[in-house]
């Protein structure tokens, strides 16, 4: 499973215009508005990642999560809370589990391009900020399933989506490394491990 959003405008909880896999372009979301990706095929993951990058205009909302196939409960999430970035999912014990990006350096901020991840499988539980490692925990296998309009950026359910753009979002039925989210991401390690984007941060 590899689901690549091109250019899609949302206004007032409706997408205007949907070209799916065109190369260029963002997802702008406005406040309370969501995209249902459909045409996903059935299948339960026993590791996946979730991935995006994202120009907020807001410190807090939700960014994608999948579904139960009814759409009743979220089984896995990616939402910013303050400028944190935090994941869940549901484990196939039935228990949630969840992390939270906190280091400072890691904070989501307004107005800047910013790469976020989180993957989860083969015993890890991982979120990855710009390229770089920012928290990480032993996981139990997810309880996790895709299905058609079971993946969903921006808000459901009277939850507020987080005010901005969203660009190459993708859910995998893999667990990316460190190393391929880097490569994603656009960002890269250099001298002194310091963060250097290697793309602007006020690029549409």
């Amino acid at each position: 499973i590899e689901v690549g959003l091109g250019r899609i405008e949302v206004e007032a909880g409706r997408a205007a215009a949907d070209v799916a896999g065109a190369p260029q372009g963002a997802i702008h979301l406005v406040s309370g508005a969501h995209v249902k990706v459909s045409g996903l095929p059935q299948a339960r993951l026993d590791r996946f990642t979730i991935a995006l990058r994202l120009r907020p205009e807001s410190l807090s909302g939700e960014l994608a999560r999948v579904a139960t196939a009814d759409g009743s409960a979220a089984r896995a999430r990616l939402w910013v809370d303050g400028g944190v970035l935090k994941c869940a999912y549901v484990g196939d014990d039935n228990k949630l589990r969840q992390l939270a990006a906190t280091h400072v350096r890691d904070t989501v901020l307004l107005g800047r391009w910013q790469h976020v991840a989180c993957a989860v499988g083969r015993g890890r539980f991982v979120m990855m900020v710009n390229g770089r490692l920012a928290a990480s925990h032993p996981a139990t296998a997810p309880d996790v399933a895709t299905g058609a309009n079971t993946l969903v950026l921006g808000a459901v359910d009277g939850n507020s989506a987080l005010v901005g753009r969203l660009d190459d979002a993708v859910l995998l039925d893999r667990d990316m490394g460190l190393e391929e989210v880097r490569a994603w991401s656009g960002y890269f390690i250099g001298f002194g491990q310091a963060l250097v984007p290697s793309v602007q941060d006020d690029f549409d």
